[in-house]
């Protein structure tokens, strides 16, 4: 049930028993760990004051859990904000190469 109420469309485990759609996870087995206040506590309308991993000054972005992305305060945010931040870092080469090559044609 947690995983389902967590991450409904990342993670699915088959549920038909040993023969499951191979498409989907087999759990073999588990363990639930519960640490008390191991989770920071998510209050209503902060999301809108994170910073997004692309910031206003050239060549300079963010990553870690306390970022704008959807798993907030926790290692998974952190490896998830990273990839995002990686994201921007590929978008913002990729733009800046573009008027240099259009240069070097419009001279050739």
């Amino acid at each position: 049930e947690f995983r389902r109420v967590l991450f409904p469309g990342e993670i699915k485990a088959s549920e038909s028993g040993e023969d499951g759609d191979a498409r989907y996870a087999k759990i073999k087995k588990y363990h639930v760990v519960k640490t008390p206040r191991s989770v920071y506590a998510a209050y209503a309308g902060t999301g809108d004051i994170r910073p997004t991993q692309r910031t206003p000054i050239d060549n300079f972005f963010l990553a870690g859990c306390f970022t704008k992305q959807k798993y907030l305060a926790s290692m998974e945010g952190a490896l998830f904000s990273g990839k995002l931040a990686a994201e921007q870092v590929c978008l913002a080469d990729k733009a800046s190469r573009i008027p240099k090559k259009k240069a070097v044609q419009a001279a050739a």
